[in-house]
């Protein structure tokens, strides 16, 4: 059974994305209009990956990071959102369709999230991470921002003290368990192979691009 859908991000108002980061609507235009913030705003207002950069942001800002260092390891949301959705997909992706297809799209997210041979790549293509992997731990090192696959090749190094680590699956589950909306939304286009023969086959998400 093949469940093909579209992903739409949630729009937030100033005040809703407030309750989710703690960043004040006043400081999000100021951070916006200094360029902190990327150009994903939806007219009606914020995205879920503005909230994730938000969130991030305010992480960073708590820890004494200027924003100049703060942005460029903010522009790691799809992460933040990856990890977000892995902690509470039922709550945080929601399927838009008939009453059929929004069962067949839980039973394939199900598998996808729960199962050991479950496939992944519906939630990397979900938030927008494409042709790379998702990245845990950020080391932001002399203003720059570099992933981190392993954190010894940090500790070892001599720039040790001068490193700050940031670790995305922490953000991504606060902001999981913090979020008062879906982050998400899947509007189910078709299901395929949903007859009785054809259920022995693996359920399985595709997204489809509808720009």
């Amino acid at each position: 059974m093949i469940v093909k859908c579209a992903i739409d991000e949630t729009v937030w108002t100033a005040a809703e994305a407030f309750e989710v980061t703690g960043v004040n609507p006043l400081l999000q235009r100021a951070w916006r209009n200094r360029g902190f913030l990327g150009s994903r705003r939806h007219a009606r207002g914020l995205t879920s990956h503005d909230v994730a950069q938000l969130r991030t942001l305010k992480t960073l800002r708590d820890r004494g990071i200027d924003l100049e260092q703060a942005a460029p390891i903010a522009d790691r949301a799809p992460d933040v959102l990856w990890f977000a959705a892995m902690h509470a997909p039922y709550r945080l992706i929601e399927p838009v369709g008939t009453l059929d297809q929004k069962a067949a799209f839980q039973i394939a997210l199900r598998h996808a999230h729960d199962d050991v041979d479950g496939d992944l790549s519906f939630f990397q293509q979900a938030v927008a991470i494409r042709g790379r992997s998702v990245v845990r731990f950020v080391a932001a090192v002399e203003g720059e921002q570099l992933p981190v696959a392993d954190l010894s090749t940090v500790f070892d190094s001599e720039e040790e003290e001068a490193a700050i680590i940031l670790d995305l699956l922490v953000i991504g589950r606060r902001l999981a368990e913090q979020a008062t909306r879906p982050l998400l939304t899947a509007r189910i286009t078709s299901v395929d192979g949903a007859e009785s023969a054809a259920r022995k086959t693996q359920p399985r998400l595709v997204v489809q691009d509808d720009s």
